[in-house]
């Protein structure tokens, strides 16, 4: 029974036995309170008083039991959207702080935060819960290459998540343009993106923009070999003393010189990368060995034997050019490569 209807048979009731009372018994009865107060009423309404009271306390223990199970549905339905959530934070990658009245479900939230999902691009999913497999549908067509703009918009990742940088990156395929916008605003990009926008302007050969980037911007060994392979481009628009600032900010260490001279030999004339590297080895010594590895490669026995009697051997570092050395002089064919 309801308390609209409840109510309305419960004031009824108070009228037809008050009124019933009445009929069978007009007699007055007087209330004096110590003399200073007199009060004549109907017999009847000792008869209705206590119904009367009845139904108040009957009412507020109703009303009482129904706000408190009006507080325990809306708490219940709290966790529920709560729970939802969480589960699509979990499917997105997010950290979510929700805290849960039922501590069961508190339980099973916590056990979400220790736990990776991995979405199967080739699986249909449908949950029944509208937001999780929006988030799904999202998920999929990501790691299906596609760029997902409601992803940046609805679902607030932070920069980091993994979801969010692979949306990114998928943004380059989408939008040409997208690499200036990146290099322009890197504040708003992790490393990363950042160097993969750099990475896309060396590929496009834009000179103006990787001139004017890499006076900020941290360079990678990867954007490093691909620039100095394009060292005799003729729409470079670096210099030698672009190179040299470049080789400097980078800070190479001798394996990756090695390294660098490996890739980039076939890219730049012999004449020219001897001439880099003669300046680059002034500023940094540690590029003195792969120097002696070019000059080798290059066949220029002599010049590499003299720098090799200059430097100071540390920890046998230079054995294998001697060696090497040794093999060439007994009359062996072989090549530098085959040592280091």
């Amino acid at each position: 029974m309801g308390l609209q209807k409840y109510s309305i048979l419960s004031v009824l009731y108070i009228l037809l036995v008050g009124g019933f009372a009445y009929y069978q018994n007009q007699d007055l009865f007087t209330i004096d309170i110590l003399g200073y107060y007199t009060q004549s009423l109907h017999t009847a309404l000792l008869i209705v008083l206590p119904i009367i009271l009845f139904f108040i306390l009957s009412l507020m223990h109703i009303l009482m039991y129904g706000f408190r199970n009006y507080i325990k549905s809306r708490n219940e339905q709290k966790d529920i959207d709560k729970f939802f959530n969480s589960i699509e934070a979990f499917v997105l990658g997010k950290d979510t702080k929700e805290v849960f009245y039922n501590k069961n479900l508190q339980k099973i939230a916590k056990f979400l935060k220790y736990t990776t999902f991995k979405i199967d691009i080739n699986k249909t999913y449908n949950t029944g819960i509208e937001q999780v497999d929006d988030a799904l549908i999202a998920i999929k067509n990501v790691y299906g290459g596609e760029y997902v703009e409601k992803l940046e918009k609805t679902f607030n990742l932070e920069d980091t998540n993994e979801l969010c940088i692979k949306n990114t990156f998928n943004k380059f395929s989408k939008n040409n343009k997208f690499y200036l916008e990146v290099l322009k605003n890197q504040e708003k990009y992790s490393l990363d993106i950042i160097e993969f926008a750099f990475l896309t302007a060396i590929d496009r050969e834009n000179f103006s923009i990787i001139k004017k980037e890499i006076i900020d911007i941290n360079i990678s060994e990867q954007a490093l070999i691909k620039i100095f392979k394009l060292y005799e481009n003729e729409e470079n628009e670096l210099e030698e003393k672009d190179y040299l600032s470049i080789i400097k900010k980078a800070n190479l260490s001798k394996e990756q010189y090695i390294n660098l001279i490996k890739t980039i030999k076939t890219h730049i004339r012999p004449d020219k990368l001897i001439t880099l590297m003669d300046k680059i080895c002034d500023k940094d010594e540690k590029a003195i060995k792969s120097y002696i590895y070019l000059l080798l490669d290059l066949e220029m026995i002599d010049k590499a034997k003299e720098l090799l009697k200059s430097v100071n051997a540390k920890d046998g570092e230079y054995n294998k050019f001697e060696v090497y050395l040794s093999v060439k002089d007994s009359g062996v064919k072989c090549n530098i490569s085959d040592f280091i």
